[in-house]
Parts: structure tokens; C-alpha cells; sequence
């Protein structure tokens, strides 16, 4: 028993745990916001605490309140305070400070906590999201220039005998960063460290580690494994780096607040660093980031990383005929062209670090011609390797070996294991066209790394042994029919009603050039009527211009049009052509209608069976107008 007693109606506010103070007798009681304040009034027993009203029955208190921090002075303080196990406070204005401290405290950790819960809680929204919009195969947007100044010829941040050590404030949140560029003004002689941190917080959310001989001239684009995700802080720039590296700055004067505080080596005021930054929605994005530090930061099991867009740009053809073609907001692709008999195309990757991954998958897509008629191989080359030939690997590569592309899919996934092979690794990519005639092109459409993977499925089967073909001089280019444009065959429309006994393929094609012949554009459909096929060309103002001559004089309710089925054969078709060039024309159209068709029917249908009947339609067409030179 504490000696103290309060009536039963008082005990709920006595007991609450808040800051309060006994006021003996009759003293004074003060005014103290935040504090209780209770009279002890002296009684046989003890002391009975009460608010001004003694009234009502008292119940001993079991012990003294929680909150209590002194005794008031007054007449019987001292008595009070013994009883109660607590000061006579004297200096009042101390207690008050270091209660008010020591609230202070409790509410700024309170604060922060519910802050770092906060951000949390967002994170795992923002992630959850992500991952939603990746289950149901959104696709992901290509990184956003968020920042991008120009470098300018003459001011630079240049290292001295200490290297260049300085720190920038970037202007934006970290959130959402998915890349940094920084503009080499000289190469470094050393290795370098660049990390991307909070102003506010000071830690790390991102570094690289970079050898000296990739600190060339030009653009140097650091990406991050994904980007980050709400993390409402200053971006700040750190560069540490050994040796006489040279940044450019930014031609335009920048901000104080912007401009680099330097440790180490030199630049003149006034100007910031030039640099693009990148941004892309947070969980949308992974690639396999070249000098990352993985120390610092590392990913999920599993996860699939795509090749950032410096890389695919550092693509080389070795051999063989092709380019890098760019469609939408991607990055260049490299865009092989294939014929039969042709030795196989290769093209090659810049050296990647494979250290960690188990697995490697490239996507190859046909673009143009028959699908099936493709093989392809990939290769992984310890760094410095080189291939010439795919089926005489050098030492210590890795390869898929030969696999025949999926006519339906219209390309082909290779599934390499790397098992051993760490450090630096090469890939190259052997094309080659397996089929009897038509032109192919194919692309290099992606490729995904990735780290502990589980167990592949069966592996499919090989195809057919065949030995490399040997080179074949090329047929004169005035007497072979090529497609130059970036996306040539397009499918207008696809018409099947089934059991209506007709159906057709609306195609245009772009970039046709048959020797010094050329047809910018031109539209036709293919088209199978009671099991016969046949094309048919319109006259219409939102159709291109075909023929210099119009050959038909049939008319509808849209237009004039021209039928050419398969009963025209040979000579008879050749002489339904007016002019030389129109005669040109139906010459390339039929030795490239397979590859046309072919192409069309992979974006019209997913049914294999349907698919394979498009084509050897057209094959059937082609061959019945080509007898006697038709």
C-alpha cells in the first residue's frame, strides 16, 4: 500500500499514465498546460488525491501513478514526498524543460518511425502494382529523359595528381531514376567509382565499379539493375576516380546549388556536370547493368535481365548482310537478311558479366519470309574469343548448337546454360537460311540473363544434321527482287468467315526494288476463292498507284479492280501487262510472294494448320504464273 487514496470516480483520469504533479494542502496551484495538477489533502491513513472535491468514498491506490513527477512545495511537502517516492520540485521551470525535452524526443521518434512505415507501406504498393501489371504482360515503357544538358568543348572537371573526387546534387528525386549518363570529356588512366545516394539520408542507392578502359570519350550511361522505387529524397552524384579523368561540364551556368563540390582535382564555377538522366516506372524495367556493384546491392533469384541499350547499340555484324534497325521507342536491333546457300550470318555482343548467371535466352524474330526456313545458334565466348565459324567453337565456349525456328511463332527461343563460364563472356549469334528459296530477315530481338534459375524443361529437338553450306556468289542484284524498308510487309486486313468459300490476306508492301526498278509502296490482297487462289489489286484513292498502265476493266460498287487467279498462267499472265515495268513488277511480286504471304499470314493467324496453308497457297500461285517465264 502507497499511503495514498482517491475516490473510485477519479481513478480512470489518476491512473492514465500522463505527466502530473501532487499540490500539497492548500498552496497555490499554477497554471501548466499539459500537466495534471492534484491536490493531497492529509487524512489519518495517508493522502487523498483529488481535483477539489472530497466527496465520495476513497479506495487505497495500489501503488503511485505512473506519470507522477514531484511534489509542489507547500505545508507537508516533504511528508508527501517520502510517501509518494518522489521529489519536492523547487525549480520548476527545469522540470518543465526536461519533461518538454523529453516529449520532444518521444514524438520526433514516433515521427520518424511512422514516416519509415509510411514509405514502406508505398513501396510495397507501388511493388504490388508492378507486379500486377507484369502478370498481366504490360508492357514495359521504354526510360524517360528526365534530365539532359549539353557537354560543353571546354569546361571540364579534370583530375589531378589526387584523381577527381566530387559530389553534385542532381536537381530530382532519386525516385524513379533508371539510368545515369555521365559526358567523358579525356579517358581516365585509372579505375573509377560513381555512386547515386539521398541528400537527406546519405545512404546508397546505387554504385558502380568501372575499369579504366571504360572511361572512353563520349556519353558513359550507368543503368541501374531497376529503377528506384518512392524515394522522396535529393539525388546526389558522387565520382571518385583514380588518374587524369576528365567530366565535361554543362555549356549553359548552372545553379549554386547544382554545381560540383569538388575534394579533389579541378573545375572552374559556374558550371555543372553535363548528364542525362533516365527514368522509368519502379518494377517495369530490369536489365543486367554493366559495373555494378553488386556488394551494394543485389537481386531476387530468378530474375530476368534485359541488356541495357548501350549494349545493344555495341552490337557488330561479323558476318554476313544486315543492320540495326530501330521500331518504336526500343533500342537498335540487329536485323539480319539471309538467302538460301549463304554462308551463316554472325553478330556479336560486347563482352557482358556473366558471373552469377546461370542462363542465358535470346529471342530471335523473322521479320520477313517463311519462318521455318530459319536456323539459329547462339555461342557464349570466354572474353577475347572470337568466332568465325559456328560449328569450330573455339576453347571454352558454350553453345546451343543448331535449332530450326517455329514457322506458326515465327521465330525462335535459344536457351543457353553457362555452367562454368564466369568473369566477361561474348555472345554471338549464328543465322542461316536452311530453306530452298525466298529471301529471309531476321532480328535479334532480346536477350534475358538470369541468375539461379531452376531446371529447364526438356530441351527441343535438334534439327536436322546438315553441313555448313559454302559461299555462293550472290545472283547479280538487277535480277533478284529485294524489300529495303524498315518494316516492309504490313497486314491490312485478314478476312475469314469459315465455310463462306473465301477468305484473303490484305498486304502492303513497302521498299520494292528490283534492280534500278523501285516501288516505294504497294498493295495487294491474296486471296483463296473455292479453294483456287488468286490476287486482286483496287483502284482506289487511299490504295497506292500499282501498274503504269491499269490492266482490268472490271468495276463494283467500290471501284475499279483487277483478278488475277490461277488460270493465267505463264505467257498469258505476263501479257495481261501493259508496259515493261508493270511486267517487272508481276516478275518480283510472284518470286517474292511466299516470303509475302508468309510473313502477312504469322500476324493474321496462331493456328499452325492455317498458317501452312497460306503458305502453300502461295507457293502453289507462284509456281502456277511462273511457268514459261510468266
Amino acid at each position: 500500500m502507497s499511503g495514498l487514496s482517491a475516490a473510485r470516480g477519479d481513478l480512470g483520469a489518476l491512473m492514465t499514465g500522463g505527466p502530473c504533479l501532487l499540490v500539497p494542502g492548500d498552496a497555490p496551484v499554477p497554471a501548466l498546460p499539459g500537466i495534471a495538477l492534484w491536490r493531497a489533502t492529509a487524512e489519518d491513513a495517508g493522502f487523498r488525491l483529488h481535483r477539489g472535491n472530497l466527496s465520495g468514498n476513497a479506495v487505497p491506490l495500489p501503488g503511485v501513478p505512473a506519470g507522477l513527477l514531484g511534489v509542489l512545495p507547500g505545508e507537508g511537502a516533504a511528508a508527501l514526498a517520502a510517501l509518494a517516492g518522489v521529489p519536492v520540485i523547487e525549480d520548476l521551470a527545469a522540470l518543465l524543460a526536461a519533461a518538454l525535452a523529453a516529449r520532444t524526443a518521444e514524438v520526433a521518434r514516433l515521427t520518424d518511425a511512422a514516416a519509415r512505415l509510411r514509405a514502406e507501406a508505398e513501396e510495397t504498393r507501388e511493388a504490388m502494382a508492378a507486379l500486377l501489371r507484369a502478370t498481366g504482360h504490360d508492357t514495359a515503357p521504354a526510360p524517360a529523359l528526365a534530365i539532359a544538358t549539353e557537354p560543353s568543348s571546354r569546361a571540364q572537371a579534370k583530375g589531378g595528381d589526387g584523381g577527381l573526387v566530387l559530389a553534385q546534387r542532381l536537381g530530382c528525386s532519386l525516385e524513379g531514376i533508371a539510368a545515369v549518363a555521365l559526358h567523358v570529356a579525356a579517358a581516365g588512366t585509372g579505375p573509377a567509382r560513381i555512386r547515386l545516394k539521398g541528400a537527406e539520408s546519405d545512404r546508397v542507392r546505387a554504385a558502380w565499379a568501372l575499369p579504366a578502359e571504360a572511361l572512353v570519350p563520349g556519353w558513359l550511361t550507368l543503368d541501374l539493375p531497376t529503377p528506384l522505387g518512392p524515394i522522396r529524397e535529393t539525388a546526389v552524384l558522387e565520382v571518385v576516380a583514380e588518374g587524369a579523368l576528365a567530366l565535361s561540364l554543362e555549356e549553359a551556368e548552372a545553379p549554386p546549388d547544382r554545381c560540383p563540390a569538388l575534394e579533389a582535382g579541378t573545375a572552374p564555377t559556374g558550371r555543372a556536370l553535363a548528364l542525362k538522366v533516365f527514368a522509368a516506372p519502379m518494377g517495369r524495367r530490369f536489365v543486367l547493368s554493366p559495373w555494378w556493384d553488386w556488394e551494394a546491392q543485389d537481386l531476387p533469384p530468378a530474375l530476368p535481365l534485359r541488356l541495357p541499350e548501350a549494349a545493344w547499340a555495341g552490337a557488330r555484324i561479323l558476318a554476313g548482310r544486315g543492320r540495326a534497325l530501330a521500331t518504336g521507342t526500343e533500342a537498335a536491333r540487329p536485323m539480319l537478311a539471309l538467302a538460301p546457300g549463304e554462308a551463316p550470318a554472325l553478330v556479336a555482343l560486347p563482352a557482358l558479366p556473366v558471373t552469377g548467371i546461370d542462363l542465358v535466352e535470346a529471342e530471335v524474330a523473322v521479320r520477313l519470309g517463311e519462318a521455318g526456313a530459319l536456323e539459329a545458334a547462339l555461342w557464349a565466348l570466354p572474353e577475347g574469343e572470337t568466332l568465325a565459324d559456328p560449328d569450330v567453337p573455339p576453347q571454352g565456349a558454350r553453345g546451343t548448337g543448331w535449332r530450326r525456328a517455329d514457322g506458326a511463332r515465327g521465330g525462335v527461343t535459344l536457351a543457353l546454360r553457362l555452367g562454368s563460364l564466369e568473369g566477361m563472356a561474348g555472345l554471338v549469334l549464328a543465322l542461316r537460311h536452311a530453306g530452298e528459296a525466298g529471301p529471309l530477315q531476321a532480328e535479334w530481338a532480346e536477350v534475358v540473363l538470369r541468375r539461379l534459375s531452376p531446371a529447364l524443361p526438356p530441351a527441343p529437338p535438334r534439327a536436322a544434321a546438315t553441313p555448313s553450306p559454302g559461299f555462293v556468289a550472290a545472283v547479280p542484284d538487277a535480277a533478284v527482287p529485294r524489300l529495303d524498308g524498315a518494316d516492309p510487309v504490313r497486314l491490312m486486313e485478314h478476312y475469314n468467315v469459315p465455310g463462306g468459300g473465301y477468305r484473303h490476306l490484305d498486304i502492303q508492301v513497302e521498299g520494292l526494288r528490283l534492280g534500278a526498278l523501285a516501288w516505294p509502296r504497294l498493295r495487294f490482297k491474296f486471296a483463296v476463292k473455292d479453294e483456287a487462289p488468286q490476287i486482286e489489286v483496287r483502284a482506289r484513292p487511299d490504295w497506292p498507284v500499282l501498274f503504269e498502265r491499269w490492266p482490268g476493266s472490271a468495276v463494283d460498287e467500290h471501284g475499279p479492280f483487277f483478278v488475277l487467279d490461277e488460270a493465267a498462267r505463264g505467257g498469258r499472265a505476263a501479257g495481261l501487262m501493259r508496259t515493261p515495268r508493270d511486267r517487272r513488277l508481276l516478275e518480283a511480286l510472284l518470286a517474292l510472294l511466299p516470303t509475302l504471304v508468309a510473313t502477312a499470314a504469322r500476324a493474321a493467324t496462331s493456328d499452325p494448320a492455317e498458317y501452312a496453308d497460306w503458305v502453300a497457297m502461295a507457293r502453289r500461285y507462284a509456281a502456277a504464273l511462273q511457268e514459261q517465264g510468266g
